[in-house]
């Protein structure tokens, strides 16, 4: 997967068109179940195709502000970020997409996919691409299985050999010169895709196995069997990540002890960067943990001057964003404060239900646990607390 997505490959999501035959005035790609959008889904996807150089979306002037904050919100890895305008028709929007980055001057391949199509696979992203390297262009296609039949204006209706059928969906991929050379020849004509653009400047398709899942949102009735579809590629889906965080600060005279959120009553108090919460850090660092987004340091370093004393619950606020914004949220928090002379116990359901109040999560879900070291080390001193955190998310539901 890693040699098919690369800094010169760019993914462009079209999300220009008017949505006429869903009804309504709003774009079918804002329809959402569960708080996540057709649009959101799609982002989401083409996101976690990690390693590719640009992102590019193709929206309506009226949805242009709405989508650029979705945008904005997405884990992209270092993946350069583009909202644009498209035009009257798909092909204008692509071709506004095209030249675009062109004027990068950094991408040679492109994978276009419709918004419409949010269980499109990360997977067949890969293939695409990998496909679109060896050939120049490649389209996905699955076998029609419904019977077919041709109409005709005076003699019935005749039956249409499906064996050699295909019906085409997107991601498709293309060499960008290719494609911007087939759009200039042929972009005038009607065309319902880039790849009858490609066939119509003379170049060959390659076919790669589409998706059955992989269903475009056209009209009202579709709605319901995305909804199915969603229920049963999340049931298949990892549902619940873990992860550990753990973290130790050095203790000094003085007061209060700041931990979980909570001033704590105490003749020590704890010293870092910011406020020092052992407790929150070590929170922090399994809810980075459990999905594989870095440790607290590399988020918030304590080389930053703008972290000095800073509140550790603004910090975890941050956080919560990213694990939204990665599809998940908390579920379960196991801790333990290792700590020699303060007590913990009169003030364990104080912390328990700040940190319930700060994951969003009911204090059933919440557990905090104190440990001395009998005198053993710095923390049997009382010179050091250290926090471990055990988190659980789960990723939440779409559609």
């Amino acid at each position: 997967m890693g040699e098919c997505f690369s800094d010169d490959v760019a993914i462009v999501v079209l999300a220009a068109g008017a949505s006429s035959r869903m009804g309504g005035t709003e774009s079918k790609v804002f329809r959402a179940w569960d708080g996540e959008s057709v649009l959101g889904r799609s982002l989401r996807v083409a996101s976690e195709c990690r390693g590719i150089g640009r992102l590019v979306v193709v929206c309506r002037e009226t949805d242009r502000a709405t989508i650029e904050a979705q945008v904005s919100e997405l884990e992209l890895h270092g993946t350069r970020r583009h909202v644009i305008l498209g035009g009257q028709r798909r092909q204008d929007s692509v071709q506004n997409a095209l030249e675009f980055l062109h004027d990068s001057g950094e991408v040679s391949w492109v994978l276009i996919h419709d918004a419409a199509r949010p269980f499109a696979s990360v997977d067949l992203y890969s293939r695409i691409a990998q496909a679109t390297r060896e050939s120049g262009a490649a389209v996905p296609g699955i076998p029609v299985s419904d019977t077919l039949r041709r109409r005709h204006d005076t003699d019935g209706w005749e039956i249409v050999d499906r064996e050699e059928l295909y019906a085409i969906q997107t991601p498709q991929g293309f060499s960008l010169s290719l494609l911007r050379s087939a759009h200039a020849a042929h972009g005038t004509e009607e065309v319902t895709d880039d790849g009858m653009l490609m066939e119509k400047a003379g170049h060959r398709l390659t076919m790669v196995a589409g998706e059955p899942r992989n269903l475009k949102i056209t009209r009202p009735e579709d709605l319901p069997l995305l909804e199915a579809i969603s229920r049963t590629s999340e049931s298949r889906s990892m549902t619940y990540r873990v992860g550990f965080g753990t973290d130790s600060h050095r203790l000094e005279p003085g007061g209060p002890l700041r931990l979980g959120g909570v001033d704590v009553p105490s003749e020590h108090q704890s010293v870092g960067h910011s406020d020092a919460d052992a407790l929150l850090h070590a929170v922090i660092d399994g809810l980075l943990g459990a999905l594989a987004l870095g440790d607290i340091g590399q988020h918030f370093s304590d080389r930053d001057p703008a972290h000095r004393g800073r509140d550790s619950a603004t910090m975890l606020a941050e956080v919560l964003d990213k694990v939204d914004a990665s599809g998940y949220r908390p579920a379960q928090l196991d801790s333990v404060i290792h700590l020699e002379k303060t007590k913990v116990a009169p003030v364990r359901e104080l912390i328990r239900g700040r940190l319930a109040e700060l994951l969003g999560l009911d204090e059933t879900r919440v557990s905090v646990k104190a440990k001395t070291a009998e005198g053993l080390g710095d923390i049997g001193a009382g010179r050091a607390i250290s926090c471990e955190a055990m988190v659980v998310v789960d990723r939440k539901k779409h559609f």
